[in-house]
């Protein structure tokens, strides 16, 4: 999620966070856009090389300076910290691989930075919705847990349960981002405070309004950092569907009746949020409309993400859950 930046005076003393001081940041740096015309072959996940985290063991921003910003991660006008009770869907996938980093990584790396891939959501109490993405190629062998329970990565609230199965859509084409959509099995979720999400319905051939309020969340990138321990929500809206087209003509293979587009300013989703959800909706109305999948870096200007179109799949949901996925809702239910 792509976060603002403020100066000094502004930060806030405590967020509650935990993590390791030796992981403060080196750069305030906006995530680099990949180069004009190139885009990820692997959703968003594959597009920046990852920067450390700001925050120290107790918890407080060490204020390193980084020209003439700070580097710390700090909620701008367009996001928002999420809780519990706003998102007790989402889902976080850790990956229990021990052949990922280096000793030095290890060492500057806390676990939930290390374990942290992807975002997802709960759809019914055996299944998660994610990105074919987030389970494929690299990531194909990688045994997966889904941590569900706590929008803090580090407390001791977040449950576990292993990932018994994993369905990536049988059409998944990595070179297009084509049908990037996956579920994965576990064994029942029963848990005080969290819930499955329902599914945004068929109405309107699946295709939101332009300017449609959504929110979209995740534990990924930040302009400071590699990833955030608390869970983000953005604020976002519905791009109109000729101009997601026209802002990715060069992919135009890829821009399908399949995905739409959504961003608002410099609010974005971005890597690790790969595979969370896009929501219309809030509380108990809240729907999920699209699946984070691949975008042309993260926040840049003309270059809004990219999002499975939930709507379209829900015959193939149905089918691999048979029937348990939420009860959908029309979109215009939804607003």
């Amino acid at each position: 999620m792509i976060i603002e930046e403020t100066t000094e005076q502004d930060v806030p003393a405590d967020d509650g966070l935990s993590i390791d001081p030796d992981s403060a940041p080196d750069s305030a740096d906006a995530v680099n856009p990949a180069p004009a015309g190139v885009l990820p072959q692997a959703g968003r996940d594959a597009e920046a090389p990852l920067q450390r985290t700001g925050l120290g063991k107790d918890g407080k921003y060490p204020h390193r300076r980084c020209g003439t910003r700070t580097c710390v991660r700090v909620v701008g006008t367009g996001s928002h910290p999420a809780s519990q009770a706003e998102s007790p869907w989402q889902v976080s996938l850790w990956s229990f691989k021990y052949t990922d980093y280096s000793a030095e990584e290890y060492r500057v790396k806390p676990e939930w930075l290390r374990r942290h891939k992807c975002g997802g959501t709960l759809i019914a109490a055996e299944w998660i919705l994610t990105a074919a993405h987030c389970i494929s190629g690299d990531l194909a062998d990688h045994p997966y847990k889904a941590r569900v329970g706590s929008a803090l990565l580090t407390d001791q609230r977040g449950t576990f349960f292993d990932v018994v199965e994993k369905i990536p859509h049988e059409s998944y084409v990595a070179a297009l981002n084509r049908h990037d959509i996956a579920l994965l099995r576990v064994k029942p979720v029963h848990l005080p405070g969290v819930r499955p999400i329902r599914l945004l319905g068929m109405a309107d051939d699946g295709n939101l309004p332009p300017e449609t309020p959504a929110r979209v969340y995740g534990f990924g990138k930040t302009r400071a950092a590699d990833a955030s321990a608390l869970l983000i929500r953005g604020d976002v809206a519905i791009w109109a569907k000729d101009s997601c087209n026209a802002a990715y003509r060069e992919r135009a293979a890829a821009m399908t009746s399949l995905v739409f587009c959504a961003n608002a300013g410099d609010t974005d989703s971005c890597q690790g949020d790969s595979g969370g959800p896009l929501v219309v909706g809030e509380g108990p109305d809240a729907v999920e409309a699209g699946v984070v999948s691949w975008g042309r870096g993260c926040g840049v200007p003309g270059s809004p993400g990219v999002y499975t179109n939930v709507a379209k799949y829900l015959p193939w949901i149905w089918n691999h859950t048979h029937g348990a996925a939420g009860k959908p809702i029309s979109p215009l239910q939804a607003r």
